[in-house]
């Protein structure tokens, strides 16, 4: 509006689409990290749509209809609604799991009612502050208004059967969604614009990219581990040969408002295409591992919960024990280290679990009764140790070290002092090193002796808080790791 009025008293004519161009352009160089900002990013996409899509389909709408005024009326409402909510999909996609199909009606409320009671209140106020009662008066009307809007939003988007769950987008869809955008608007002055073959295309591309996401995020015939950054605490995807996944820890922020459950596993589930997951292995009963799971694997349907037993059999507190009645309530199986421990086959991978054998010991706590997995395929092996301190790395060396090397070493106790000793270290044998652990997190992890224990054994080493999340990938003979932030 502002790049319009400019235009006009200048003495030029306006025109909504340059000025909707010359307002982003000004916005990008005033702030040009304001691509970035989400608010921004969705009032742009609603704004265009509404300029370049909302008078033409309410025209063809109502060509459709009967001369009828409020069902017109009605039309052109719905017609605003989707012109500006289509462009937006995309984005919201990115975010959030589902996505409301009720707003065009829910807007033919919400719309009139903001429109005629909570912005006329909304501005008056700001007109009455020398009458205190009055603006009192006037803030409490508005405030009515504005939360009668919020409760039609939420009562639009709380039907389960008006919502649709839908993946987020890649970058190469997200990509091809842009070009298509583009390629209609270039068409849109020509004579024969011939928009609908360009949609047709773009449909297509569309479904080609969601094929290769679905078979990108379940592949055959390789073993790839994911360690996902959820801050201090540990999380990992696992991808097994034949397709299916499995969990190890879902993190969790203790003392933190954020759900890395729901901001980052479950995100990372959805990215995959992810509707099953065979087994969730919790190693050991502490937030910093369980606390993600119950919102993490909501969406998901789950074998098998792998748990030591300690936590239940010693009280770990409600949020652990709520984690065991959701997944008991779901009529997932829980099943202790006596039925674990030994080596299996599991999706194609050799599963070794080497620890707590063959059972949690009562005398010692839960970082060294952590489940201690060895996944193996071919020649290659990735070794999960949980928390595991020296205490357990000790019996692990004593007791299992034929059994203990392997390529890729997820560091125990996201790299404390009291992990990582040198036997261990030695005994696994790994190439590269994976730490998980938080940004200047109050621990001091990982700890400068244990940097140096790695750095004399010659290890590659990956940090989550410094990379993101790192990912190793094997088919049996050749080894591929990479990080989310390293070139």
């Amino acid at each position: 509006l502002g790049a319009a009025l400019t235009a006009r008293a200048f003495g030029r004519h306006s025109n909504g689409a340059r000025a909707f161009g010359v307002s982003l352009v000004a916005m990008a160089l005033v702030d040009p990290l304001v691509a970035f900002d989400l608010s921004f990013a969705l009032s742009a996409a609603a704004t265009g749509g509404l300029l370049f899509g909302a008078k033409r389909l309410a025209d063809a709408m109502c060509a459709r209809l009967p001369s009828f005024a409020p069902l017109v009326w009605g039309a052109r409402s719905i017609a605003t609604t989707i012109a500006a909510s289509v462009p937006c999909m995309p984005i919201l996609a990115r975010f959030a799991p589902t996505l409301p199909i009720a707003g065009a009606l829910a807007n033919m409320i919400a719309v009139p009612l903001g429109e005629t009671m909570a912005l006329p209140l909304c501005l008056a106020h700001a007109l009455l502050a020398p009458w205190p009662l009055a603006e009192r008066g006037c803030a409490t009307a508005a405030a009515g208004a504005l939360a009668a809007v919020r409760a039609v939003a939420r009562a639009s988007a709380s039907v389960p059967w008006l919502s649709m769950n839908i993946p987020p987008p890649t970058a190469w869809q997200l990509a091809a969604i842009v070009v298509a955008c583009v390629a209609v608007a270039a068409r849109t002055g020509a004579r024969s614009p011939n928009r609908s073959g360009i949609v047709a295309v773009a449909a297509a591309v569309l479904l080609l990219l969601e094929l290769r996401a679905r078979k990108d995020g379940a592949p055959v015939g390789v073993l790839r581990a994911t360690f996902l950054d959820v801050g201090q605490g540990d999380a990992a995807i696992v991808d097994l040969p034949d397709g299916s996944a499995m969990i190890i820890d879902g993190g969790g922020l203790v003392g933190s408002p954020v759900d890395v459950g729901a901001r980052v596993l479950g995100p990372a589930l959805r990215a995959r295409r992810r509707s099953d997951v065979a087994i969730a292995v919790l190693s050991h009963p502490h937030p910093d591992h369980f606390g993600g799971l119950a919102t993490g694997l909501g969406a998901v349907r789950v074998g098998a919960l792998w748990d030591t037993g300690q936590g239940e059999r010693e009280g770990a507190g409600v949020a652990y024990a709520g984690l065991l009645a959701s997944v008991r309530a779901r009529g997932v199986a829980i099943l202790r280290p006596e039925a674990l421990c030994g080596a299996r086959t599991i999706g194609g991978a050799r599963v070794d679990v080497l620890a707590p054998c063959p059972a949690p010991r009562p005398d010692i706590g839960a970082n060294d009764n952590s489940f201690v997995v060895r996944l193996s395929l071919g020649s290659r092996a990735f070794l999960f140790v949980g928390d595991a301190e020296r205490d357990e790395e000790h019996d692990l060396v004593a007791h299992s070290a034929s059994r203990l090397r392997a390529d890729v070493l997820k560091v125990g106790h996201h790299g404390s002092r009291t992990s990582s000793s040198p036997a261990f270290v030695a005994a696994v044998a790994p190439s590269e090193a994976v730490i998980s652990s938080g940004t200047r997190n109050r621990f001091g992890h990982p700890h400068p002796t244990t940097l140096a224990t790695l750095a004399r054994a010659g290890l590659r080493v990956w940090r989550t808080d410094r990379e993101g999340a790192v990912t190793a990938t094997t088919d049996g003979a050749s080894l591929d790791v990479h990080a989310c932030a390293r070139h």
